[in-house]
């Protein structure tokens, strides 16, 4: 019988130590998803960069569907490409429609100005229309698809791209023509898309169909520099993700000071608030004259976000296979009500506020939940399939920014409409790990992806790997340093009932010894300190966004993969509506809770941390007689294990696709069952084992 992962029932028959082996590691590799471009023998990537309408904007799900048009770059040139769009039609009728430049805009008509900018557009458009061929020679996708030290709860992506352009100079000129026939006069703040797609043919010669991977993403360009010569011009840009465009300093830091209050624990009730007085402030800025139409903010929460109105253990995680919930388990408490300065980041607003729900901040219950099943599991069948699941429910914040149609002729740029939203994440329960504490063996089950090293011979993807290791790594316990008098040590219980079960072996891995240092370190906030729920909170936080700082790190060059490229995250989010709810799985079409899209091949960055395996395997030494290697079984290197990816840096430049990621492996992920079975053993009685965990608590 298969260990199947999230089972709940009790396996009867009796298991081996050698059975339970083998049907562990044929589910980790029955959920593995390989490299879906292994399927190809040979291949190459299609890049193309193309125009936007606001219709598509308007509604994300088309972007995945609808061909390309008003096409400005592809591999391999244009050809005679037909599509261009018409902004004052609905998008998907009006393929290679002549562009029509007296009255093809609604705002161009609002604001009276048709025949400028008519003139204009055409002008633009017949350039456009020419299909000059402009070529990709090289791009990197530079992305950080969890907590960061740059941008925190939020996603970090830089995008660089080179092109060139035989005898001309067109680039910024199609570049206008597919904004305006996208519906936007400012070009620099319009949205434009590029196109990855794989293509490719198996060893038969035939072409492989069913491992087609594409990804869309939306981008904004930001800067550019252009070298020109006798053989035409190079351009060098940078974009980012459309999705990133409310993370700009414009957008991001609030112009004015206000105060967030609400209603009890009824987070919206606090957002509704918070949103209305930035929008209260850019009316002000209006009254001053300094701008004609102000931009509107909106800030929403997803319904599982700080759910504490369920008493059910199970409730409000929106994780649908998850037996280990955090989300609603500590009941019911009060918001405080939170005051904000000029110049304060709104994400930084966000997410302090929403740290105060306990399952965000009371850091050794959720330690104490899943160290409680994972001891009693244990302890009456191994193989049960028991075992929790190691997601833990997170949250993180994604952004949109909406152009609008109103045209502000002081600014000379369009209206906006700004889109703050607090999503479930899910993370690993590895990040928790303390000192003494170890992990589980079936962490390995929930891998998506499962990386050999040298003389495994399965390594079909590792083309360079580097280790750092910082042997002299501790965790910090922090205190309060800053009274002389009294007890200062203000989280005296922090993770003491956790450690007093689980934490009774020295080093659950005694190659890679973990201990903790107290310090008086308050972190980088140094306001959130004077209780120890604040502490708790801003020591995790503080680990959780400076991932380079933990005692693992590996930096591995791999074959590219089409997995780490994401598509959720670079999907804009839609107008939430009158309601001020959103929800990104049916607006968008994501897959909300499940860290791997196994239809479109990748990772949701969106809604989970990544997290690979890698396996390394060394010779012990070499048989004089025979010249082979000998291996000696079961003996891996102290680096193997799980790993979280926190930097994924994507190359495709002369027909090479390579990727670089910089990864943190968990600490203590080894020695639990075994702990387990030797505290059994000196506790004696099953009656002083950790009280089971209750469905419901008060």
């Amino acid at each position: 019988m298969a260990y199947q992962p999230g089972d709940t029932g009790t396996v009867k028959e009796a298991f081996t130590e050698k059975t339970i082996s083998q049907e562990l590691k044929t589910d980790v590799d029955r959920f593995v998803d390989a490299n879906r471009l292994h399927k190809f023998a040979t291949y190459n990537y299609v890049l193309t960069l193309s125009g936007l309408s606001r219709t598509q904007l308007d509604n994300p799900k088309s972007i995945l569907k609808d061909p390309a048009h008003d096409i400005i770059a592809r591999t391999g040139g244009i050809g005679d490409a037909e599509e261009f769009a018409n902004s004052n039609i609905q998008f998907g009728t009006g393929y290679g429609k002549k562009f029509e430049a007296e009255g093809s805009d609604d705002f161009a008509r609002t604001l009276k100005i048709k025949r400028e900018v008519g003139a204009t557009a055409e002008q633009y458009n017949k350039t456009l229309k020419k299909n000059r061929d402009i070529y990709f020679e090289r791009v990197e996708i530079d992305s950080y698809p969890r907590p960061n030290a740059d941008r925190k709860l939020m996603n970090y992506t830089k995008i660089e791209m080179t092109m060139s352009e035989p005898n001309g100079i067109t680039f910024w000129e199609k570049i206008r023509a597919a904004a305006f026939n996208g519906g936007y006069l400012d070009h620099t703040d319009a949205p434009f898309l590029l196109t990855i797609e794989f293509k490719g043919y198996d060893s038969k010669g035939d072409p492989v169909l069913d491992a087609v991977q594409k990804r869309f993403l939306p981008i904004r360009l930001t800067q550019s520099s252009l070298q020109m010569n006798a053989g035409g011009t190079t351009y060098t840009l940078t974009a980012q993700p459309w999705t990133e465009f409310a993370m700009v300093n414009t957008f991001l830091y609030t112009r004015g000071q206000g105060k967030m209050s609400g209603r009890g624990n009824d987070l919206r009730s606090y957002l509704n608030d918070f949103q209305n007085t930035l929008n209260t402030i850019m009316k002000s800025e209006v009254k001053r004259g300094v701008r004609e139409y102000e931009d509107v903010y909106k800030i929403t929460a997803d319904p599982d976000i700080g759910d504490t109105g369920s008493t059910s253990i199970q409730a409000g995680t929106g994780d649908y296979s998850n037996k280990f919930k955090s989300t609603g388990f500590f009941g019911n408490k009060d918001l405080h009500s939170m005051t904000f300065r000029k110049g304060t980041s709104i994400a930084k607003i966000l997410e302090d506020f929403v740290k105060q729900f306990p399952q965000y901040s009371e850091i050794d219950k959720i330690c104490d939940i899943y160290w409680n099943q994972v001891q009693a599991s244990t302890a009456y069948d191994e193989a049960d399939g028991s075992a929790p699941t190691p997601w833990v429910p997170w949250f993180k914040i994604i952004t949109t920014v909406k152009v609008e149609k109103e045209f502000d002729r002081t600014l000379k740029s369009h209206k906006r409409t700004i889109h703050y939203h607090v999503q479930p994440y899910k993370i690993h329960v590895g990040n928790f790990a303390r000192a003494g504490m170890g992990g589980y063996d079936t962490w390995n089950q929930y891998v998506k992806k499962k990386y050999n090293y040298i003389y495994t011979g399965e390594n079909l993807d590792i083309l360079d790997l580097n280790v750092e290791y910082n042997a002299s790594y501790y965790q910090s316990k922090l205190i309060d340093g800053g009274s002389a008098q009294g007890n200062n040590d203000l989280s005296p219980s922090l993770f003491k009932k956790v450690i007093q079960y689980f934490g009774k072996r020295t080093y659950p891995e005694p190659g890679l010894p973990l201990k903790q240092n107290v310090t008086t370190s308050k972190g980088e906030d140094p306001e959130q300190v004077g209780l120890e729920v604040g502490l708790q909170a801003q020591q995790f936080y503080d680990y959780l966004t400076n991932p380079k700082g933990d005692m693992v790190n590996v930096d591995m060059k791999i074959m590219g993969d089409p997995a780490f490229l994401g598509q959720d995250f670079a999907l804009p989010m839609t107008d939430p509506g009158f309601g001020g709810s959103y929800d990104k799985k049916i607006q968008v079409g994501g897959v909300k809770g499940f860290e791997f899209d196994t239809e479109k091949g990748c990772f949701n960055f969106d809604n989970a941390e990544p997290v690979v395996s890698l396996d390394f395997k060394f010779p012990t030494d070499f048989d004089e007689g025979t010249g082979l290697y000998e291996f000696t079984k079961g003996d891996t290197p102290q680096f193997t294990g799980i790993y979280r990816v926190n930097r994924v840096v994507s190359v495709m430049e002369t027909g090479q696709f390579t990727q670089n990621l910089e990864m943190t492996r968990f600490n203590n992920q080894k020695g639990s069952s075994k702990a387990v079975k030797q505290e059994l053993k000196e506790l004696k009685t099953a009656s002083q084992l950790p009280p089971p965990i209750e469905d419901n608590v008060a």
